[in-house]
């Protein structure tokens, strides 16, 4: 019995450290990674919502050189567009982009998102 638990202390240990060991060899947070990305936000009369939703992408810990943040306005006729331009003063990585017609048999969120994601540096 004394020597299956000292074989089991033993593998458990090992373990430990081999945990140890990969933990250490990862990059620190915050550290460049060197990729980019964005985050698409499409928003049609969103004044109520936009601000909690761009408060929670804007206190990530990462980075604001690693990504870049793209709301496009769909026609919005609340204050959806003056909330992003107030937010774009603190923080440069947030584009503004409005669109003032949607194509036909084209949904309005469809057509938000995917032209501009392909423009998007992300």
């Amino acid at each position: 019995m004394f020597i299956l638990l000292t074989i089991f202390s033993i593998l458990y240990i090992a373990e430990v450290l081999l945990l140890l060991k990969g933990l250490c060899s990862l990059p620190q947070s915050g550290a460049s990674s060197g990729s980019r990305f964005s985050v698409i936000i499409a928003a049609r009369n969103e004044e109520k919502n936009l601000p909690f939703c761009l408060d929670c992408v804007f206190k990530q810990s990462i980075d604001s050189e690693r990504y870049e943040v793209i709301v496009v306005n769909d026609r919005s006729c609340d204050r959806t567009a003056e909330i992003v331009s107030d937010y774009s003063f603190r923080f440069s990585n947030l584009t503004l982009i409005n669109i003032k017609e949607t194509p036909a048999g084209i949904s309005s969120k469809k057509h938000a998102v995917y032209p501009y994601s392909n423009r998007s540096s992300g």
